[in-house]
């Protein structure tokens, strides 16, 4: 094509002796590993090895309430995995807190926008829907969402029927809520559960999969009173 920037003169001869550099520095790294992983069952051992870790990590990241492998979550699975043996990142300290002693959910309460929350440790409010922020008093329907990541949101999946979310304020200030449904498959538009209610409710989402059309996962909660929780 008239115009077209032509390959530079002896570029053929450069490529080559680029790779033939490369192939004697491949071949030099191969000969520096001891013989041990030279050998090529031991080079098949660790590649069956790397394959059923990931592999495992692939069937944790599928919530047991359906929907696809959040692939882009397994890093973050991993990373969960390797924080709860040796330390490192934990929730947010301060209060207010959401609450599912059984399931290991303890995160700070944040007020949200409405858009995909960051990465972090703390579950966040739906605009309109937060009326925990206001103090212990509940009221209404409040909307509570968090990413499905280890710490996280992830073991909403693992709630069960009659399970019981606390908000604690700190100071022996607590409201109780218990698991009254479990909707597994929410239509990723379905707005109904935003909607103002005269009970008081905790609405807890997290996700099932990573694209935005997957379903919702939805835990909803009544409020019991103190003497009864």
């Amino acid at each position: 094509m008239a115009g077209a920037e032509q390959p530079a003169a002896g570029s053929g001869g450069r490529m080559k002796s680029l790779s033939a550099r490369l192939s004697d520095r491949a071949q030099a790294l191969w000969a520096r590993l001891p013989d041990r992983l030279r050998d090529s069952r031991s080079v098949a051992s660790i590649v069956a090895a790397v394959l059923v870790i990931a592999g495992l990590f692939l069937y944790l990241s599928t919530p047991p309430g359906g929907g696809s492998p959040d692939v882009r979550e397994v890093p973050g699975s991993v990373q969960g995995l390797i924080q709860s043996v040796v330390g490192g990142a934990r929730p947010e300290s301060g209060y207010p807190r959401i609450k599912a002693d059984r399931v290991g959910v303890d995160l700070l309460l944040v007020k949200g926008d409405g858009r995909t929350p960051p990465v972090k440790y703390e579950a966040f409010t739906y605009p309109g829907a937060d009326h925990l922020l206001a103090g212990a008093r509940g009221g209404g329907n409040s909307y509570v969402y968090a990413h499905a990541r280890p710490g996280m949101f992830w073991n909403l999946h693992y709630l069960h029927i009659g399970d019981l979310i606390t908000v604690d304020y700190g100071g022996g200030s607590v409201l109780r809520y218990r698991v009254s449904e479990i909707h597994p498959k929410v239509y990723w538009k379905d707005l109904e559960w935003l909607q103002p209610t005269s009970d008081d409710r905790l609405t807890l989402q997290t996700c099932n999969g990573w694209r935005n059309q997957d379903p919702r996962f939805v835990v909803v909660a009544l409020r019991v009173p103190d003497q009864t929780a």
